[in-house]
């Protein structure tokens, strides 16, 4: 009986330690992935738009919660700005990220690394991507402060 009372416990506190964690689900626009890194960051990810394999992903990391809204303030205020020339472009940098306005495709905002072609996002996108930023639970601390400037 005390070798099962063993085995029995043995079996429920190794299941207790093998169990697995559950992490928050990240935010999903389309194919772009938001998400909270251990350290605070904040990533985007999405699929390459001159992908050259199937699993060609691109991203950019933001530093915290408040660089990550304030990039989407930006993308925005951008959207909001006066149309332009066909031929004319607007493009702004915010940390890792660039935010682009076409000419010829005023109504969407293309948000990249820099390096690749960025992915679009109309305004309703921006809003809604900023309000879930901002109600987003936290992990880590840098980015649980209820500020945003």
């Amino acid at each position: 009986m005390r070798k099962f009372i063993l085995i029995s416990l043995s079996i429920v506190f190794s299941s207790i330690l093998q169990s697995q964690t559950i992490s928050k689900a990240p935010i999903m626009v389309g194919d772009l992935k938001i998400d909270e890194l251990k350290s605070g960051r904040i990533s985007f990810f999405y699929q390459n738009p001159e992908y050259k394999s199937i699993i060609d992903l691109v991203g950019f990391i933001m530093k915290d919660k408040k660089q990550a809204i304030f990039l989407m303030d930006e993308a925005i205020r951008i959207l909001q700005m006066e149309e332009t020339d066909k031929s004319q472009h607007i493009r702004h940098s915010v940390g890792n990220a660039e935010l682009v306005r076409y000419g010829f495709r005023q109504d969407a905002i293309y948000i990249s690394d820099r390096e690749h072609r960025g992915y679009p996002l109309l305004e309703y996108n921006c809003l809604n991507i900023k309000e879930a930023l901002e109600s987003y639970e936290y992990s880590a601390e840098v980015n649980k402060s209820e500020e945003v400037e």
